[in-house]
């Protein structure tokens, strides 16, 4: 189980593309993302650029939210049976959802593997990080649907602040399941990471999970 959930963790592929062709009436013209390009069409010079949407919307197998353009998700299919997507911020505040069809997993079972391998390097370092125990937390989407979780901080004993605080998240039904965890970052005790803020109110609000 542990092998099947956690299968390329964190190693993921970005699906960004910068480089496209523009066809008109079969004619292609290169031109890339957010940059002018000159064209020539029927004897007329016209100057195009590819913009993104400030927001865009994300739809996966089991679950859909919004996403602001500028934090592009990162998607890999870890195996036939299990789906992962990231975002994350300069700053390492990351947002990580993954889709299962391997049976209704016991929520406790994912919590333990992803807090174990979430962690591992702050466990690996005990006399600079302390990991609090878990506290249970609960979500209501807009549709109504309740998410029940755990969340822990890790903290650094030598600069005497948190860390991080992550939230785990996990709903099962149907044999199908769907898990998201959020990683809340503060490089020191004076920098926090307020780009992690909007990305996380968007996708919150717009999240939406079918099993």
């Amino acid at each position: 189980m542990k092998k099947i959930i956690l299968t390329g963790l964190l190693s993921l592929t970005s699906l960004i593309a910068t480089d496209y062709v523009l066809q008109i009436d079969n004619q292609p013209f290169s031109i890339s993302t957010d940059k002018t390009t000159t064209i020539k069409l029927n004897n007329k010079i016209h100057q195009v650029k590819l913009v993104k949407k400030d927001i865009q919307k994300y739809t996966g197998k089991y679950i859909s939210f919004d996403y602001l353009s500028s934090i592009q998700p990162a998607i890999q299919q870890i195996n036939p049976q299990v789906s992962q997507l990231m975002m994350a911020t300069p700053l390492g505040s990351v947002i990580l959802v993954q889709e299962y069809d391997i049976g209704n997993i016991p929520a406790d079972t994912i919590y333990n593997i992803m807090k174990q391998e979430l962690s591992a390097d702050y466990k690996a370092n005990p006399r600079k990080y302390t990991i609090s125990s878990n506290k249970k937390i609960s979500k209501v989407l807009h549709d109504g649907t309740k998410l029940e979780g755990i969340t822990y901080t890790v903290h650094n004993l030598e600069e005497n602040h948190i860390e991080n605080t992550t939230s785990l998240y996990f709903i099962t039904k149907n044999n199908k399941s769907v898990f998201v965890a959020t990683v809340i970052s503060n490089s020191t005790a004076d920098i926090a990471d307020k780009n992690i803020n909007n990305v996380l109110e968007l996708f919150w609000k717009t999240l939406e999970i079918h099993l």
